[in-house]
């Protein structure tokens, strides 16, 4: 999506629907180069070290690739956290989302005020929130070869079907290798921690450490990945809930306004704040 000459609002909130809306799961070493940081809590649904993944449809691919690390855990929902270290181990980038998991569908529920970064541009978090658009729920449907992004504050969504290459990345197999580390405790709970080595049919590899909780049947309750130039990703869940989610939590709400794509959503909602008294 470009701005256009007449766009109604300025171009890092242009830039960052674009990202959030079309870029279809979560993504993040190589995004934290656009002006939306959110991109970044986003790698919980499939792209932590998009790095490690070459191929046009990366983030795809590495969305079914992280399912496979929870293993038989195909429906849960959980709180979870997210950081970024750089090589110097400092934190760069942290945020906070529920996530929730059901037979390869994932729903992530986004608060732009929960995430914190330098990268991210002062007046990103008060525009996005004057277009009701701060709080977003991102529900990946590969059954469906589409995504939706929903704005709940704005009663309204955008569905945009998956590219051939996306929705044929995201049925991919992996293969798993595990490398035993040791145990640990982490918050509480006793853990095998292993190297896991996940390797598509064409040879592309995702490499990281994860911590299996023994008394949760081995869900891995904290990820961390090395990305590029020396970064770190690390990933926790926290408050699991081994329970499957109801279907209807990987559907739009009834009552909001659909939208084709992320610009005529963008644009409608910009429409609303000029003119207050105009109808979606």
């Amino acid at each position: 999506m470009v701005a256009g000459k007449n766009s109604l609002v300025n171009q890092p909130a242009r830039d960052y629907i674009f990202m959030l809306v079309i870029m279809k799961s979560l993504y993040f070493i190589k995004m934290l180069r656009a002006p939306s940081v959110l991109l970044a809590v986003m790698a919980l649904a499939g792209g932590a070290a998009l790095g490690q993944m070459p191929g046009a449809a990366g983030t795809s691919a590495m969305n079914a690739a992280m399912i496979k690390l929870f293993g038989s855990n195909t429906g849960f929902s959980s709180e979870s956290e997210f950081h970024v270290l750089d090589k110097a181990k400092k934190e760069t980038t942290a945020a906070s989302m529920n996530y929730a998991l059901l037979d390869g569908k994932t729903r992530m529920e986004i608060d732009l005020s929960q995430v914190r970064s330098a990268d991210m541009p002062p007046a990103l978090v008060p525009t996005m929130k004057q277009l009701g658009m701060d709080q977003t729920i991102v529900i990946s449907r590969p059954d469906r070869k589409v995504v939706l992004s929903i704005f709940p504050r704005a009663k309204a969504y955008a569905e945009i079907a998956m590219s051939k290459d996306e929705a044929v990345a995201a049925g991919k197999n992996y293969l798993i290798t595990k490398a035993p580390l040791g145990k640990e405790t982490i918050d509480g709970h006793p853990c095998e921690k292993d190297k896991v080595t996940l390797t598509g049919d064409k040879g592309d590899k995702l490499v990281t450490t994860v911590w299996y909780a023994t008394d949760m049947k081995d869900f891995p309750v904290k990820l961390e990945m090395p990305s590029e130039e020396g970064s770190v990703v690390i990933m926790k869940f926290k408050e699991v809930k081994l329970v499957r989610p109801d279907l209807k939590e990987f559907e739009a709400p009834a009552g909001l306004t659909r939208y084709a794509s992320g610009e005529a959503l963008l644009d409608a909602m910009a429409k609303m704040q000029t003119n207050p008294t105009a109808k979606k």
